[in-house]
């Protein structure tokens, strides 16, 4: 029973090739000028710092970005049977390079979009996948992802750690804990790439 309440997740470490890894890692901190305040938008309305707290690359994942929606696509059909999810065609992957300081969060939410946001989705969210990156030893405390089954109570974290991926159906709830980052030194935090692959309609 509780497999169907809480919907299956895929847990994968060593994910990613480690010079990979280490050269998005490198990326996310030589571009710290580029992060900037992470926002969503719901009903036409702005949801500010009550609700998240972290910050998002403008260039994303600049010239590496290739070279992880190709690992990422190779990935889809094993990232499928794990979670339950019904293999389907799908578009572009889109996807977010994001750091957690200190105190950074995110409240509960889904990824994908409901009536009440106002805004319907051409293409989309399916398949929710996060990869972690952080300097080894880590640095900081927290930031675990919990998700929640859909009806009762039961939970499930994943720590954050160093290519680390973990993929879930985007209609799961989920939330990132606060992250403690002795310092705050920007190097020392939490950086993940978001990525949801879309269904292609049509």
């Amino acid at each position: 029973m509780s497999r169907v309440l809480l919907p299956d997740i895929a847990v994968i470490d060593d994910a990613l090739t480690p010079s990979l890894a280490s050269s998005i890692l490198d990326h996310a901190i030589s571009n710290r000028d580029y992060f900037s305040e992470s926002t969503i938008h719901r009903a036409g309305e702005r949801n500010g710092a009550e609700h998240r707290s972290s910050l998002r690359c403008k260039g994303g994942l600049g010239p590496l970005k290739p070279a992880f929606v190709l690992a990422m696509e190779r990935m889809f059909p094993s990232l499928c049977a794990a979670t339950g999810t019904a293999s389907f065609a799908f578009s572009e992957l889109e996807t977010e390079l994001v750091v957690h300081r200190d105190g950074d969060f995110y409240k509960e939410h889904i990824d994908i979009r409901t009536a009440e946001d106002g805004r319907p989705e051409a293409l989309p969210r399916v398949l929710s996948t996060v990869w972690y990156l952080n300097r080894v030893p880590k640095k900081f405390e927290g930031g675990a992802l919990r998700l929640r089954a859909i009806i009762g109570t039961q939970t499930r974290s994943v720590e954050p750690s160093h290519n680390r991926l973990v993929a879930f159906p985007a209609f799961t709830p989920h939330e990132v804990l606060p992250t403690n980052v002795p310092g705050n030194a920007f190097e020392n935090a939490r950086f993940a790439v978001n990525c949801w692959f879309r269904r292609k309609l049509g």
